[in-house]
């Protein structure tokens, strides 16, 4: 995978990019909720190995997507952010979460909601991706 100058600092920082997958409680409609449905799972063997495969597509997929959600943004855009993903039984997306609200976060966000995971260990499976950019 070809990696732009622009990009290479959010590749780097693969370690910052830690991503955790639960199962949603009843049907979480806080982030707070989502959030902690997101970090119960990966403490299971199966959201553990979710995990690590859901990071690898995500990280391969978005990186032209976040090229272009930090290109000519506001340095406060970088904020650190977290973005919740709601991952139905045959992996689309059934909704996604950010929070702060930046730009990066939002652009970012959009895009996600069109997309299609990997299949989780069961339906309405919530990830983290907790994102730490650096412009």
């Amino acid at each position: 995978m070809a990696c732009t100058k622009a990009f290479y600092p959010l590749v780097t920082l693969g370690a910052a990019l830690l991503l955790t997958a639960s199962v949603a409680a009843a049907d979480p409609t806080s982030f707070d909720q989502a959030l902690a449905a997101a970090k119960a799972n990966v403490e299971t063997p199966e959201g553990e190995k979710y995990d690590t495969d859901f990071g690898k597509q995500f990280g391969e997929r978005y990186v032209d997507t976040m090229v272009r959600c930090t290109t000519g943004v506001a340095e406060a855009d970088f904020a650190r952010f977290d973005l919740l993903i709601r991952v139905s039984r045959d992996g689309s997306v059934e909704g996604a979460l950010v929070q702060p609200n930046t730009k990066v976060a939002s652009c970012l966000r959009r895009e996600v909601v069109k997309g299609k995971f990997l299949r989780p260990p069961r339906g309405s499976y919530w990830v983290r991706i907790e994102m730490s950019l650096t412009p």
